[in-house]
């Protein structure tokens, strides 16, 4: 790395305790980072976050108030541009499984633990300029491809995509080409359809558990429409600045019904046959709108939902 340059670079150390800080903080100095800024606070990393742009994340996993995984993971998800794709080195005094695979889940690069020389910290950073990994995106998880890492994610289908890598264009000079805000218009994109796979997978969980309520009492079958309302939710937040934004009507019936459904938890409301029925017509006109660009899709999965609202009134209306 003879032609790496640092001294640009900006790097935000989230650390509460000295020692963690002391240590990134003098490697880094060394290795010839200039534009280093450290907190202490979760809650005042965020709001840094909010305002100013980094190159690169080094957190502490070993936060006795607030989990660092929730601002890794607010970073991928719930981001706006080159921000969202920023490189996240996390380090733990505590290289215990649990902590690790939290870390890796909300979308770190690496972690590290400590103590460590200050090569191992030049190496994760080498790493990260020369071959970071591309992204993949699925509806529980935006970051680095790990596929050999276990992760309880819903769905098999994975995109990956290379983002954007300011250190390392920083640090060489060299442009990768990558515009950040088309990388996360096809992000946004992807999430969709995967949450749309969620929706009807839920769905079909809802079916089966309605079936079987005599045998677990209904606890299965509630705890699914919840499921699916926290999953529909999310999918009407994430569609307003997709090209699917015109479905947030779809999302909207889907989450009425469950509403209800989950309302009523005795058996004779929450597998009631004919929002048993709108669920599982709705889920169909969710993934269909949502996986489809066409607008012959779209419209068939917008005929679907009117003739569901008009059942939804008639059956409203019985006595």
């Amino acid at each position: 790395m003879s032609n790496t340059r640092f001294s640009d670079s900006k790097v935000l150390i989230v650390a509460t305790q000295v020692a963690s800080r002391d240590i990134v903080k003098d490697t880094l100095h060394n290795m010839g980072f200039r534009g280093t800024r450290v907190c202490q606070d979760l809650i005042e990393a965020k709001a840094i976050l909010d305002v100013s742009f980094y190159d690169l994340l080094i957190i502490d996993c070993d936060f006795t108030e607030g989990d660092p995984s929730d601002l890794i993971l607010d970073l991928r998800q719930n981001r706006e541009g080159a921000i969202s794709f920023i490189p996240v080195i996390a380090l733990t005094w505590q290289p215990v499984m649990v902590t690790i695979k939290k870390m890796v889940d909300a979308g770190a690069d690496l972690v590290l633990s400590l103590p460590m020389p200050a090569q191992k910290m030049l190496d994760a950073i080498r790493t990260i300029i020369d071959n970071r990994k591309p992204f993949v995106v699925t509806s529980g998880y935006v970051g680095p491809d790990r596929r050999g890492v276990v992760r309880e994610d819903d769905d098999n289908s994975v995109m990956r995509v290379e983002v954007p890598n300011t250190l390392r264009k920083k640090a060489t000079g060299k442009d990768d080409g990558i515009d950040a805000a088309k990388v996360l218009e096809v992000v946004r994109d992807k999430r969709v359809e995967s949450h749309a796979s969620k929706v009807l997978h839920t769905v079909g969980l809802i079916t089966q558990a309605a079936a079987a309520f005599e045998e677990d009492g209904g606890e299965s079958l509630r705890n699914f429409v919840d499921e699916l309302r926290e999953v529909v939710v999310d999918l009407d937040r994430r569609i307003a600045k997709t090209r699917h934004a015109h479905q947030a009507t779809l999302c909207k019936s889907l989450v009425d019904v469950a509403n209800r459904m989950a309302a009523d938890g005795s058996e004779k409301g929450i597998t009631n046959s004919r929002d048993l029925a709108l669920v599982q017509q709705l889920g169909m006109a969710v993934e269909l709108a949502m996986k489809q660009s066409d607008g012959a899709s779209a419209g068939a999965a917008m005929d679907i939902s009117d003739v569901v609202a008009q059942r939804d009134q008639q059956g409203t209306r019985q006595p």
